[in-house]
């Protein structure tokens, strides 16, 4: 019955007229292994309906051709749907099980791709696009985390207890590990050997000049007739010599003077670095951290080519032998560039040269396999402040940008009270996170939370009575330690013990004595006796003799004991006595040892009365000793708990006081009314809302190894894995509309492909006048769709142009405020009298030098932010309510309205077409469509609101690099100003600069952001028009090939038939 014209002329129209270009490598063994079962199907086709075609008055030239059958196994009929698992998969509210179902659908989009790309024909770029895109889509999506916090706050350790490894970042406080940007994401390589991968990436040759010329203006800062030991006592002199020493060891100062930048960026142990990224790969964790160490914390011998011209003076171009650490960090990976080989015709000699290498590192990334990557968290380790390093700075500025959540860390012995806690929390972190539309996604982290003193935390935390308790207890153990009573019982019994020895060797000897006589010999009492001082010589002299104070009162029998001396004053009392010739008789030998088993048996009585006591008496002191330690370590936990439960109660008031602070502050200075703050947002619920963590990385890596942890009872109680759960939890919403957005692309595309490889002949049914029929006024239908969502599209592009106009008012009045406080700012910089807090003649040239932003010992400045901070205060407000709640809204609305547009339109054609026969097979695949078609323009709107907020952070950004570009000319000249009296001179220029040009500074600061802003509708407007182009044609497309006959040459068909096999066996991936 399905027939098609297989030798007409022809080839299959493309989808529409869509941009984009691929290869379409023929792959003539794939189509072949598909053209066997074609001619199996098509023969048996021809044999089973033959009856049937000479019904219909069917030539059988024209029931010849090849045609799809729709009801084939795993396709739809009447009553269901051709992919119906994946409809009921695309319903799936679990994002893990969406994840896999994207994950797997990799597969047949490859094979997919193989087939069409065959088709040399009539190959179609659009639908292969298509599929590509689809393929670069089934990787789980990142989720980047900016981890902030001071230098020392633990977030090394931190990030090293959540991969579940002891050591991999690098934690000590010192070089470029407190600096250095380091990235951690998931390792997808499958090679064992790689399970560990690092790429250091070095700053650019223009980036290690720039930052050397600083240096060299750094240390040419002070007076030159001050010596180098003088000038090493100011920081930022320091600092500089420090980066110098680092990279040049054996460069003096004396070098230093007839030595260009040029030159030290030219040397030849630095130019091969820079701009390089060197790739580590390691099997283990520990093997890693060890190779890192090499690059980022210690010295390291690298080995180059080095002839005698290029050597800087002062170094000697020895050749030394590579050391260990060369072995094991060296030659690792991809990092080979920086060996070279030995001698050559040119004259070059191997030479090795040790260095550190850190102030050349721009950024870490490092792969692996842990537990908490696996669903595309990019955990990235920020530097402790702002870096003196630009290139490494910017790096940071960039990722803090990006950054989809933030985690600040503080220690937990600081978190609240803490001077970089507060600056974290401060206004001007508080004011960018408003900026961002980034506050609901900062998590706060309390680390070190092992690090208590529990004397001093047990009152102020309200467990006084504990300490009490655990007080009592310990002073009942000193009693019981000190008391004697323990001591006296344990000599009695060592007494008692000695003495039945004693005994026992009398006894021997009559038995010898009993021996000998038996044997007719004369035997005497034996000579040797027990003497008081072998008795006594083992005890405590206190211990060797006491009276029995009242031998009637069994209660002091546990007190007072008679000595051993006494004891054997009684058994010589009452012991037969045998003159020394006397000859002993049997009876006397019997007499003699029934009376010393006498004596031992009552010493035996004795001492298991004594032993008794004495288990008594350590069964106390066990007892008390356990309730002492359990005391202890309840005191403990409680303290480590309550002030962890303090601490986030106190850090989530503190946010959201200072929220609110802050937007009170914003609204008195642009005059809005206090209700309108209020209604701004809920801020109880922002405290509620608010992630705060209370972890202890050195505890859980102590469980973890079965070892104790004072305070924690197991691995929860140090928060870790909580915070492994919220990391996982932080990458759910992306995935989610990540892998939603998949599959209902994906089936829009299976769709299409769907109606285009199992082409249904309507010949049967409609005459080809009627077929043009329908497809014009489908055409008209879709023509008016258009004209619904073009109308949509330009209101949604009035509606944000009238946004952007409306941020564009603060804009003017902002900045004449920000420069009435401009002078008064400027002037605060510099010290002007002792303790005014202002910065030193050096901190303040080096920060001018380096264009308004270093971190000297005073801490991070940033001039520019400092002028342009009250421009950003009167804008904030209506900054975050256009971009973070109408612009969001207005996407939705949007989107709301085109859905319904298309579903209107939809409808329409889906009534009309339901009324033909022909089409009734293919209702259910349409309707499909339909719905993918409508969803998926409705995800393109709203997945604009991350494209704006995008554009927007990046824009709020450059206040203050505009406010650096027109004061640059002014910070050269006064940063390389020098010579007696320079301090005063520069204050003078700088205030007299910012005081004269304020309003034009101001006035030009918000231009590159004026610029970009308004570019943003008219992107946005171009963009969904073409969106709502492609998505019209591809629907004209499908359309077109359920309506009319699509000719097509033997290879496209084939092409079709391998597509429709693939086809019928996708919707089992998605069971």
């Amino acid at each position: 019955m399905w027939r098609a014209n297989l030798n007409r002329s022809g080839t299959c129209p493309p989808m529409g007229a869509r941009n984009g270009t691929l290869s379409t490598k023929s792959d003539n063994g794939l189509v072949g292994s598909f053209q066997g079962r074609f001619r199996e199907r098509r023969d048996r086709r021809q044999t089973g309906h033959s009856q049937e075609e000479n019904q219909l008055g069917l030539s059988r030239g024209e029931a010849s051709g090849y045609q799809h059958d729709l009801h084939q196994p795993g396709q739809a009929t009447d009553s269901g749907s051709v992919f119906s698992r994946l409809q009921l998969a695309m319903k799936s509210t679990e994002v893990d099980v969406l994840g896999r179902y994207q994950a797997t659908s990799a597969h047949f989009l490859g094979k997919l791709m193989q087939v069409l790309k065959s088709d040399t024909d009539s190959a179609d770029n659009a639908r292969l696009l298509s599929i590509q895109n689809l393929q670069e889509r089934t990787e789980i999506p990142a989720t980047t985390i900016g981890v902030v916090g001071a230098t020392g706050h633990g977030k090394s350790s931190l990030i090293n207890a959540l991969l579940g490894e002891k050591k991999l970042v690098p934690t000590n406080c010192f070089r470029a590990c407190t600096s250095v940007v380091t990235e951690l994401s998931w390792n997808s390589s499958e090679n064992p050997d790689h399970k560990y991968v690092a790429e250091v990436e070095f700053i650019s040759e223009d980036d290690w000049l720039r930052e050397l010329q600083y240096i060299f203006s750094d240390l040419d800062q002070s007076s030159e007739d001050k010596s180098l030991e003088t000038k090493l006592q100011e920081p930022e002199v320091a600092i500089a010599w420090a980066k110098i020493q680092a990279v040049y060891p054996n460069l003096t100062h004396d070098d230093l003077e007839d030595t260009s930048v040029e030159e030290l960026a030219a040397h030849y142990a630095v130019e091969p670095l820079l701009g390089t990224t060197m790739t580590i790969q390691k099997p283990t964790a520990n093997k890693l951290h060890k190779a890192l160490k090499l690059y980022i914390e210690s010295r390291k011998k690298m080995s180059f080519a080095q002839s005698a011209s290029e050597r800087i003076d002062g170094e000697d171009g020895d050749v030394e032998e590579n050391g260990e650490e060369e072995e094991e960090g060296g030659n690792e990976g991809d990092d080979s560039h920086a060996n070279h080989s030995d001698e050559d015709d040119s004259g070059e000699e191997e030479t090795t040269y040790d260095m550190d290498l850190w102030p050349l590192i721009k950024v870490v990334r490092i792969r692996s396999k842990a537990d908490v990557l696996t669903t595309g968290a990019v955990i990235v380790d920020l530097p402790g402040g702002q870096d003196s390093n630009a290139a490494r700075a910017s790096v940071a500025g960039k990722y803090i940008e990006k950054c989809d959540a933030l985690f600040v860390v503080s220690m937990a012995t600081r978190a609240v009270d803490d001077l970089a806690a507060q600056r974290l929390l401060g206004t001007r972190f508080k004011q960018q996170l408003k900026l961002d539309g980034n506050y609901s996604n900062v998590t706060f982290v309390c680390s070190k939370t092992d690090d208590i003193n529990v004397d001093e935390a047990a009152d102020a935390l309200g467990l006084a009575e504990d300490a009490s308790k655990l007080n009592n207890a310990i002073r009942r153990l000193h009693a019981l330690r000190s008391s004697s009573e323990l001591e006296k019982i344990s000599g009695r019994w060592n007494a008692i013990q000695k003495y039945v020895d004693e005994v026992d060797s009398h006894i021997d000897r009559y038995d010898r004595c009993r021996t000998q006589q038996l044997r007719g010999k004369t035997v005497t009492p034996p000579k040797v006796t027990p003497t008081k001082r072998k008795m006594g010589a083992h005890l405590p002299r206190a211990s060797r003799r006491r009276k029995l104070k009242n031998s009637a009162d069994e209660g002091q029998e546990d007190a007072e004991w008679v000595s051993a001396e006494d004891h054997w004053r009684d058994l010589e009392k009452d012991m037969p006595d045998f003159p020394a010739d006397h000859h002993l008789t049997q009876q006397d030998i019997q007499r003699m040892t029934d009376y010393l088993r006498s004596k031992k048996s009552a010493a035996a009585n004795e001492k298991i009365t004594l032993g008794d006591k004495i288990d008594d008496e350590q069964t106390r002191l066990y007892d008390l000793e356990e309730e002492v330690e359990t005391l202890k370590e309840r005191l403990h936990v409680g303290c480590i708990a309550r002030r962890n439960e303090c601490s986030k109660r106190a850090i989530r008031e503190q946010f959201s006081l200072g929220l609110k602070e802050l937007d009170q502050h914003e609204a008195d200075n642009t005059n809005e009314n206090s209700d309108r703050v209020e209604g701004l947002r809920d801020y109880e619920q922002v405290a509620t809302a608010l992630p705060v963590f209370c972890v202890s990385s050195r505890a859980y890596q102590k469980l973890c190894s079965k070892e104790v942890a004072d305070g924690f009872n197991d691995v929860d109680d140090t928060d870790i894995p909580q915070l492994r759960i919220h990391v996982r939890r932080l990458t759910e919403a992306i995935r989610f509309r990540n892998a939603k957005s998949f599959l209902n692309d994906l089936s829009q595309t299976l769709g299409s492909l769907y109606l285009w490889s199992s082409k249904k002949s309507t010949e049967f049914y409609l005459s080809d006048e009627d077929k043009k029929a329908e497809m014009k006024w489908v055409n008209i239908q879709v023509e008016q769709l258009r004209k619904r969502l073009t109308i949509a599209n330009e209101g949604l592009n009035h509606q944000l142009t009238n946004d952007m106009n409306a941020i564009f008012k603060c804009f003017q009045g902002a900045a004449i405020h920000a420069a009435g406080c401009a002078s008064a700012i400027a002037h605060k910089w510099p010290t002007n009298k002792r303790g005014d807090g202002g910065l030193p003649c050096g901190s303040y040239r080096a920060t001018l030098r380096r264009h308004g932003v270093f971190t000297p010992k005073a801490g991070p400045q940033d001039f520019n932010q400092d002028l342009v901070a009250p421009f950003l205060l009167r804008i904030s407000n209506a900054w975050e309510t256009i971009f973070t709640k109408k612009i969001p809204d207005a996407l939705e609305i949007h989107a709301k309205a085109c859905q319904e547009h298309q579903e209107n339109i939809q409808g329409i054609i889906m009534s009309r077409l339901q009324e033909r026969a022909a089409f009734h097979d293919i209702m259910n695949m349409l309707h499909d469509l339909d719905i993918a078609r409508s969803s998926g323009f409705g995800t393109k709107i709203t997945s604009l609101v991350s494209d704006i907020a995008k554009t927007q952070r990046s824009a709020n950004r450059n206040f203050s690099s505009a406010i650096q570009e027109y004061l640059r000319p002014k910070y050269e000249e006064c940063g390389q100003d020098k010579g007696r009296g320079v301090f005063a001179r520069i204050k003078l220029e700088m205030n007299a600069e910012i005081g004269e040009n304020s309003r034009a500074m101001l006035m030009s600061c918000y231009k590159p952001a004026k610029v970009k802003l308004s570019k943003m509708p008219r992107d946005i407007h171009e963009d969904l028009k073409l969106h709502t182009e492609v998505m019209l044609d591809g629907m004209v497309d499908d359309y077109r090939n359920i309506i009319l006959d699509v000719k097509c040459s033997e290879k496209s068909t084939l092409v079709r038939a391998a597509v429709f096999d693939i086809l019928s066996e996708v919707d089992e991936v998605f069971k």
